[in-house]
């Protein structure tokens, strides 16, 4: 077995990423990494009893490049002898209907695409092949961007319990090597070398220029950072939840209105969650938000924890999503009143925020 296949072996196990005998759609664009990844895989199939769907989604952003691509991987799955899902969907065009960049469109687009065919196959896991060099790259442009401990640990080897990432402790210049080795055919994604995307800029000149002026093991240092971090974040996470049961009541479902869907509510206690160290309380009102199916930054976290400070029943927070937050002498009470369409704005006692 080559070095790298025991690694991915090990990882796989160590992180009880796969269970034998498991459906397992790969990710492959064509590109060294999934290439590598779909022959690892395909390597350990005696090992795990796995059964395995090629998955590839032509983005229609670069037609002559993609036109290769869905054909090497086509070649390459049916060399291997397994079935390959192949959709094409217009980005740009999604992009620009949901306001969205072209890179958040695109990973929406390949992750939606990778479930249904998950769900077609009945697979139980995705495997996508993130690196470690692609670990390095996700830290600092978390960094930049802002963001707090958990943003800092980077990508996890398993998401959400079915996207796993084999490769996340192998560095690029490992899987190179292997493609060499084993005489594995791949493209390269021309728009992977243009400094459009901060992410290029990054892997192009942030860390080439971070390796040569101050550290040349700067990769490995990131990555060492995020696992450490990523611990750290279970442990709190741990904690967080312990807390969230305490401080966090589901009150009930209703309708905001008549033939409106169900909608929830909770209450927070304030004086519990105003005892809690304040990155623990963060997380609680961080998981309350997910909870309600809101999404939250740090303004409207804090602005949260500012309100449990205000004594007795006065004040409603007016947030997006139609969400209002009403003091209620020693509980906040999270709802929809007006359906999650409400508009934002300053009526009366309220306070509007983003």
């Amino acid at each position: 077995m080559h070095p790298l296949e025991r690694v991915t072996l090990a990882t796989i196990r160590q992180r009880q990423l796969l269970a034998d005998g498991d459906g397992l759609v790969v990710g492959v664009s064509g590109g060294p990494d999934s290439m590598a990844l779909l022959h690892v895989l395909a390597k350990l199939v005696p090992e795990l009893s796995l059964v395995i769907t090629v998955a590839h989604i032509n983005h229609q952003l670069r037609p002559e490049e993609a036109a290769r691509e869905e054909s090497l991987v086509c070649e390459q799955a049916a060399r291997l002898g397994y079935p390959c899902r192949v959709a094409s969907i217009n980005v740009q065009e999604q992009a620009r209907q949901q306001g969205l960049s072209v890179e958040h469109a695109g990973r929406f687009a390949r992750y939606g695409f990778f479930t249904k065919v998950a769900s077609e196959f009945g697979a139980a896991r995705i495997a996508v092949a993130h690196t470690a060099d692609d670990q390095a790259e996700e830290v600092l442009l978390r960094l930049l961007r802002g963001t707090g401990c958990k943003g800092l640990a980077g990508m996890d080897y398993s998401r959400d319990g079915r996207i796993i990432r084999p490769f996340l402790n192998t560095s690029k210049a490992t899987i190179l090597s292997y493609l060499a080795e084993r005489h594995i055919p791949f493209l390269i994604d021309s728009s992977n070398e243009l400094p459009v995307y901060l992410r290029n800029r990054i892997r192009l000149e942030l860390l080439p220029f971070l390796e040569k002026n101050f550290n040349p093991n700067v990769r490995a240092t990131l990555r060492r950072t995020a696992d450490i971090l990523r611990e750290e974040e279970e442990y709190l996470d741990r904690l967080a939840q312990a807390a969230f049961d305490n401080c966090v009541v589901a009150e009930a479902t209703v309708g905001a209105k008549k033939f409106s869907p169900l909608l929830p509510v909770y209450s927070l206690d304030k004086t519990a969650c105003l005892t809690l160290p304040r990155a623990i309380s963060r997380r609680v009102i961080e998981a309350l938000f997910i909870k309600l199916g809101v999404s939250s930054g740090f303004a409207q976290v804090e602005a949260v924890l500012r309100f449990c400070q205000i004594k007795g029943g006065r004040g409603i927070l007016h947030m997006k999503s139609g969400l209002r937050v009403r003091n209620q002498q020693d509980r906040l009470i999270f709802s929809f009143p007006k359906g999650r369409e409400a508009g934002r704005g300053n009526l009366g006692d309220e306070q509007a925020l983003p």
